[in-house]
């Protein structure tokens, strides 16, 4: 017996299976979440350490080389990139997908807590952060106008800034720049 003689000789039993289909595809479709940013947690640990008023190449040499070396020993670590700029120090360790952030960013603390003692006492402590997608900002504004940049940003800041953080769905707004 093939598939047509069996829908026209049996039309009840085709009927209800198509009917639990349907019914299971609404139940499905009802409870679908839809997310604007999922949640999806980036293999990503930075380390950022400042140390004001000294330049790029040294803090290279005093801080960067020294972090890279120590976070490079942590399991699953995929690589290792660094900036290094006047003052500060990041340091991004990527890990393979999989891994579980918290104790990977434990383990990165607990490698950067040995080198405390060989990094200048002039530097603050080595701050390591998880890479969160809700923490980064999904719009960018760019403001032109005024002769003075100073004042620009006093004026953005006195007037806009409050009136953003009101809206509806904003958590918060950084002004940069100036």
């Amino acid at each position: 017996m093939n598939i047509p003689e069996f829908s026209v000789k049996r039309k009840i039993t085709v009927l209800m299976l198509t009917l639990i289909v349907c019914l299971f595809g609404i139940i499905s479709f009802v409870r679908i979440g839809i997310d604007m940013m999922p949640e999806l947690e980036y293999p990503f640990v930075s380390v950022v350490t400042t140390y004001e008023g000294v330049a790029s190449e040294d803090i290279e040499n005093l801080l960067t080389r020294h972090i890279e070396e120590a976070v490079s020993t942590v399991k699953r670590v995929k690589t290792v990139r660094s900036v290094s700029k006047e003052g500060v120090s990041v340091v991004m360790v990527e890990f393979e997908w999989g891994t579980l952030l918290d104790f990977a960013a434990q383990d990165v603390r607990a490698k950067v807590s040995w080198l405390t003692d060989f990094l200048p006492e002039d530097s603050d402590t080595p701050l390591v952060v998880k890479f969160n997608m809700s923490d980064s900002p999904i719009l960018f504004y760019g403001v032109t106008g005024l002769d003075d940049t100073i004042e620009l940003r006093q004026y953005l800041t006195d007037n806009v800034k409050s009136r953003i953080e009101r809206l509806d769905g904003v958590a918060s707004c950084w002004i940069a720049g100036g």
